[in-house]
């Protein structure tokens, strides 16, 4: 079998507001919301995620569902994103691309910004970012 990773959407998780609502042109009905799909009008909860698949139009997914089906992408620095750009036009994994920035720390007593972020509770993240993709951080 073979196994596809599905491209960044656009989603919003909806929280009952108003603003939002209007945003995202869904209907107050009877006390009930609701957005207007290719398959009719379906009921949204708060909670729930509006589901923009450019393909495939618009769905309606619970949190539950949503959770189980997407990974959101990591906010990574710039300086990380170099980094991950110049591993892989070097066309090296993950794992090589770790061990040669621990071989430069070896008897340097700085440590580099992108070491810092990675090895500070962000190893998940970055292998997140490695394998599927990421966000950059925007200059503050």
């Amino acid at each position: 079998m073979k196994v596809y990773h599905r491209g960044p959407l656009e989603v919003d998780q909806f929280n009952s507001s108003k603003e939002q609502a209007k945003k995202l042109g869904i209907i107050r009905y009877r006390g009930h919301w609701y957005f207007p799909t290719l398959r009719g009008d379906q009921e949204v909860l708060t909670g729930d995620w509006i589901v923009n698949k450019s393909n495939a139009g618009t769905c309606i997914m619970t949190d539950e569902e949503f959770k189980q089906q997407y990974v959101r992408l990591p906010v990574i620095n710039k300086e990380v994103a170099d980094w991950i750009k110049l591993g892989k036009s070097k066309e090296i994994g993950l794992d090589t691309a770790l061990m040669l920035l621990m071989a430069g720390r070896v008897g340097v007593p700085e440590v580099t910004n992108v070491s810092k972020w990675i090895w500070h509770y962000h190893m998940a993240d970055i292998a997140i970012a490695w394998a599927i993709g990421y966000q950059v951080e925007e200059d503050k």
